[in-house]
């Protein structure tokens, strides 16, 4: 009895010795994270400087030419919130021109200007 003892207290004493194999431990979770959203690879690097100026003015272009339902190259005032364009239809009166037919629209290059304008601030 006293030999069986003596075997498994020396048994677990090299267990507890030897490196562990156990996985690494799992990197800390915000709890308010979705799972769905939790079990999936991180998002990449965030972008920064020229790269993320070159992301927003895509993004816009993609908005605006949604918003241009007539293809005008323009969008009225009523245009913008319509298609649920909140930054175009919020700052419209700063960016606004009249155009030929005396109606006040932007186009997508007094859209750039613009956030450019509010960028360099």
């Amino acid at each position: 009895m006293k030999r069986r003892l003596a075997t498994t207290a020396a048994i677990a004493l090299l267990a507890c010795s030897a490196p562990s194999r156990a996985a690494p431990p799992a990197a800390l979770q915000d709890p308010a994270l979705p799972a769905q959203l939790a079990s999936q690879a991180p998002l990449a690097e965030p972008s920064r400087g020229a790269a993320l100026q070159a992301q927003v003015m895509a993004k816009l272009a993609r908005q605006f030419q949604q918003a241009d339902t007539q293809r005008r190259g323009a969008l009225s005032l009523a245009e913008a919130q319509a298609a649920g364009f909140g930054y175009a239809a919020q700052h419209f009166e700063q960016m606004a021109s009249v155009n030929a037919a005396g109606q006040r629209e932007i186009r997508l290059s007094d859209l750039q200007a613009f956030v450019r304008r509010q960028q360099s601030r």
